[in-house]
């Protein structure tokens, strides 16, 4: 089950109606060629409300396979990329999650992408957090 969608909490519900429109189409196909779903993030926390109607958030997501591209000798070294002013993230093999955020981690080699995003309060009916 999506990170989104196992708290129930007013801003992981927030991330679960506006993770449509969260996700720039470069990283949607780059997600695709990895076997990444966008919909199942592993890990997700809101981090701070930026001004009214627009909060940070940072998550996870977790694939199967190795990073080849870059010096081999770096492999293991994360690779950070802003996306744009909205959305960023860093890709690493080194996993920092908690072994129960990932339904099996011992099978083959895996790889994390966090992500960092800058994504709008959309539950109309719902106060939205003031901390941060």
């Amino acid at each position: 089950m999506p990170a989104s969608l196992e708290c129930g909490c007013g801003p992981c519900r927030n991330f679960a109606v506006a993770k449509a429109s969260i996700y720039p189409a470069e990283i949607r196909e780059l997600f695709s060629k990895l076997g990444i779903e966008i919909e199942k993030e592993v890990y997700l926390v809101h981090t701070a409300r930026k001004q009214p109607g627009f909060h940070y958030y940072s998550g996870a997501h977790v694939s199967f396979g190795r990073v080849l591209k870059g010096d081999q000798k770096k492999r293991k070294e994360t690779a950070y990329e802003e996306v744009n002013a909205s959305f960023s993230m860093l890709i690493s093999e080194t996993i920092s999650l908690p072994s129960s955020s990932i339904l099996d981690p011992h099978v083959g080699e895996l790889f994390q992408v966090n992500f960092f995003a800058l994504v709008p309060w959309l539950l109309a009916n719902e106060p939205e957090p003031t901390y941060g």
